[in-house]
């Protein structure tokens, strides 16, 4: 009848990736979700969880800068004042020729965690012409990336400068030490809350 074909044109079909069961689904809130009867797994997730990714790569483009440019670490010892930031190690690398060690950190520490939050900023945020033409050529590589982000291999060498330190001089920790560790949660976190096809069907609903 003519009810019926209306309310399958207004229902998709969704296949769990889990269990291959098939359900007929139809979206009447943003705010819902859709899960499984047979495996549990999360089918939908509403635009929740779409707030949340924008709300976290907002909060870790503002981070980045003190986490990155504020000394980490302050040590006072033998009468001399040390302090360095994240990018004042890798500077300090390159000026004692360095050269891998400043590269790797470089790229693990900086460059690879900030590009990710730039290609995080061209999907989740409804912005058209963005979405299009660079959206849909960065979301290719958010999964291959996160494991080469590495700011807490680096906040480990630091804790291990500290325990060397602590008992030759006085070790104090700053701003930059509470927003790196602050951009490491915000890090995992964004990993945690990244639902791929999620983010590939909503591309694909805005073009």
């Amino acid at each position: 009848s003519k009810i019926e074909i209306d309310k399958v044109k207004n229902e998709h079909l969704i296949l769990c990736p889990e269990c291959d069961e098939v359900y007929q689904f139809q979206k009447s809130n943003e705010q819902e979700k859709a899960k499984c009867h047979v495996c549990h797994h999360t089918l939908y997730r509403g635009s929740s969880n779409l707030m949340t990714l924008r709300l976290l790569v907002i909060s870790g483009l503002i981070l980045f800068i003190p986490a990155m440019f504020e000394p980490i670490l302050k040590i006072f010892m033998v009468g001399s004042h040390l302090e360095t930031s994240a990018l004042g190690s890798i500077a300090a690398f390159v000026t004692s020729r360095y050269w891998p060690i400043a590269i790797v950190v470089f790229i693990f520490t900086f460059f690879v965690p900030l590009a990710r939050l730039l290609m995080y900023s061209t999907i989740v945020f409804p912005l058209p012409f963005i979405n299009k033409y660079l959206g849909k050529e960065f979301i290719k590589y958010l999964h291959p990336s996160a494991e080469w982000a590495m700011l807490d291999v680096y906040f480990l060498a630091v804790l291990v400068t500290v325990t060397k330190l602590v008992d030759t001089g006085e070790v104090y920790f700053t701003l930059g030490t509470v927003s790196y560790l602050l951009i490491m949660i915000n890090n995992t976190l964004i990993f945690t809350h990244t639902h791929y096809d999620e983010l590939w069907r909503r591309m694909y609903e805005r073009n």
